[in-house]
């Protein structure tokens, strides 16, 4: 149980909390209502808006409204920023459990870049970010790709990524042995999926679908039974199977799986030849350096 002083201060803090969203909800309204409304606290363009907050009337220019817009806008970017940056660190303590410390990692369809960003610092090895856009908004290795064959030489990483990435995939066979060639032997993949078992699931991976189609092309969410399947003849083997909550991320609850994969060496005479053409990439001496 907390202090009484410790009360007094949460007590506080939350009425200067909802003080302040009733000061910016009052000041919408007033922005919204027509001034010649019978409603509205002002007539005309001469005389600035009256809210009333708390029993004490405070007159705002639109100036002062505009500022107060501006800030509250910030606000909710930069909590919206924080959220991401949060959620990507919960994901790398998670990887970070089941990759070696100090290996080095590629992160394929990595984004934003905050996994690959919190991983190498936490893991204290070399992390290289991998998408199809120019750039990632962290400050990371980070290498532009084709969204088809990974830009690295074979057998570079002893960890590989697919953070929710497999679904956007066109060939997400294509991908795998993309994975297959970069990792080197008794090198591990990370796998985070949606699973979209039930309506409600689904109807989540289908406004999901509408938002990125028209970036990525349209998604192919799948069940934890048709991964396994794919993954089984892409010529890996599932060494760790987990079910994750939907809540994690409460802007996309959808039930999700978490897989770690080693390559099946038995099966590594019917995968797609290494290809000579990357042998000579500039990445490989960088991570020649710090192995």
């Amino acid at each position: 149980m907390l202090a009484p002083a410790s009360q007094a201060k949460t007590r506080k803090c939350n009425t200067d909390i909802a003080s302040s969203f009733s000061l910016v909800f009052l000041t919408l309204r007033q922005i919204n209502t027509p001034l010649d409304s019978p409603h509205s606290d002002y007539a005309g363009a001469a005389r600035a808006p009256v809210v009333t907050h708390c029993g004490i009337a405070i007159a705002l220019s639109r100036a002062d409204m505009n500022r107060l817009l501006t800030t509250v806008s910030r606000r909710f970017r930069r909590m919206k920023r924080r959220r991401k940056v949060g959620r990507a660190y919960d994901m790398a303590l998670e990887i970070a459990r089941v990759v070696p410390k100090g290996a080095t990692v590629l992160d394929v369809g990595c984004g934003n870049g905050f996994i690959a960003h919190h991983l190498s610092g936490i893991l204290n090895s070399t992390v290289v970010g991998l998408d199809v856009s120019r750039s990632s908004k962290s400050h990371i290795n980070y290498l532009t790709y084709d969204g088809r064959h990974f830009p690295v030489a074979d057998q570079t990483f002893e960890a590989v990524l697919l953070c929710y990435v497999l679904h956007h995939a066109q060939d997400a066979r294509l991908v795998l042995d993309e994975v297959r060639r970069v990792l080197k032997d008794g090198g591990v993949t990370v796998v985070y999926e949606d699973n979209p078992s039930g309506w409600f699931d689904r109807a989540v991976c289908w406004t999901h679908n509408i938002q990125w189609k028209s970036r990525t092309g349209p998604c192919t969410f799948q069940l934890e039974g048709e991964w396994r399947k794919l993954f089984r003849l892409a010529g890996f083997t599932i060494i760790t199977h987990r079910e994750l909550s939907r809540w994690r991320n409460i802007a996309h609850p959808v039930a999700r799986n978490f897989f770690v994969l080693k390559a099946d060496q038995s099966a590594i005479e019917t995968t797609r030849p290494l290809r000579p053409d990357l042998t000579s990439n500039p990445l490989q001496s960088e991570l020649e350096l710090v192995s």
